[in-house]
């Protein structure tokens, strides 16, 4: 039952319901304690614009891996998401995994980067270093 609950979400998602879905969720739960959810870090507009730039068929694909695997997969995920959109109401997202002068990319990490540009996102490793004076 679980399993095609899941399924069948899954799939709406890729259909480009994303944002449908997140309004009905958020409506319903926002404020409700959830594992891996922090109703105060973004509003329902900024998420409704991530996931429209994101696009369904990458965002289920990241949801499907979570549901399968959630402990082993629920860390390592790159720091920024950006987004913008375009004039037609469509977008762009990229994931930037961001490492300082001496930090290096965990095995956690590289196992994501390597599993978002498989599903089709646009990945990249930003390396800073000490402002400029």
């Amino acid at each position: 039952m679980r399993k095609s609950l899941i399924e069948s979400h899954l799939e709406k998602i890729n259909s480009n319901m994303a944002e449908e879905i997140l309004i009905t969720s958020w409506e319903s739960h926002v404020g409700v304690a959830c594992r891996g959810v922090n109703w105060d870090r973004h509003s329902l507009s900024e998420l409704r614009a991530a996931v429209t730039c994101i696009g369904g068929p990458c965002l289920a694909s990241i949801c499907r891996h979570l549901a399968q695997d959630y402990r082993s997969w629920s860390s390592g995920m790159p720091d920024l998401l950006l987004w913008r959109f375009h004039e037609d109401y469509k977008g762009e997202a990229k994931l930037v995994e961001v490492k300082g002068p001496r930090d290096r990319l965990s095995e956690q990490q590289r196992a994501w980067l390597l599993l978002l540009m498989e599903y089709g996102f646009n990945v990249e490793v930003c390396k800073v270093g000490p402002a400029s004076k």
